[in-house]
């Protein structure tokens, strides 16, 4: 089993090789390949036994958290003509080289015979709890939301908004207003 997983590993990093091709840097490309498809190694073990389970696992994980947060950062952060001439392109572009990733690694889990039948079955939920289950979390986002108050292990963290002074002051940095 660990030389499956390994392979998994290996195999899964020769994807983001594509891209490596024509910007360089081969080996530190195929290292996230590799640290990106061991971090699906649980997925691949104890998730669907399908590649089209898998896939449906894998793929909006990597959409919502390497897609969608890198592409919005650059947008928001990165003050590059490159990225803002043309940000749709670059959604679809990053878009298209995670879909291959997602679905090389979930052939890779059925190919290797990763999943498997752990002899468990989980009851699930009726639609009744799960709708409430819902608007409970959504209550309390909410009410964390209005409180601007974050609960963490006994720590207190009071989110306050910048004052409009503070806003104000000097170039547009955001600064205390004793320092104006």
């Amino acid at each position: 089993m660990r030389l499956r997983v390994a392979l998994y590993c290996l195999l899964g990093g020769v994807v983001l090789l594509v891209p490596a091709l024509e910007v360089g840097h081969l080996l530190w490309w195929y290292l996230s390949g590799v640290i990106l498809a061991a971090s699906f190694v649980p997925v691949a073990l104890f998730g669907p036994w399908t590649v089209r389970g898998q896939f449906g696992i894998i793929f909006p994980i990597l959409f919502i958290v390497t897609v969608l947060t890198t592409w919005s950062e650059g947008l928001v952060f990165v003050k590059l003509p490159l990225i803002h001439e043309h940000p749709i392109r670059n959604l679809f572009s990053e878009t298209a080289l995670y879909l291959v990733v997602a679905i090389v690694l979930a052939v890779l889990s059925r190919a290797l015979k990763l999943a498997h039948d752990s002899g468990k079955t989980f009851p699930r939920r009726s639609l009744a709890k799960t709708a409430g289950i819902l608007v409970i979390c959504a209550v309390a986002t909410l009410s964390l939301a209005r409180s601007r108050t974050i609960y963490l292990r006994g720590f207190t963290i009071r989110m306050r908004p910048p004052s409009w002074g503070a806003l104000a002051c000097g170039s547009g940095e955001s600064r205390l207003p004793a320092a104006c």
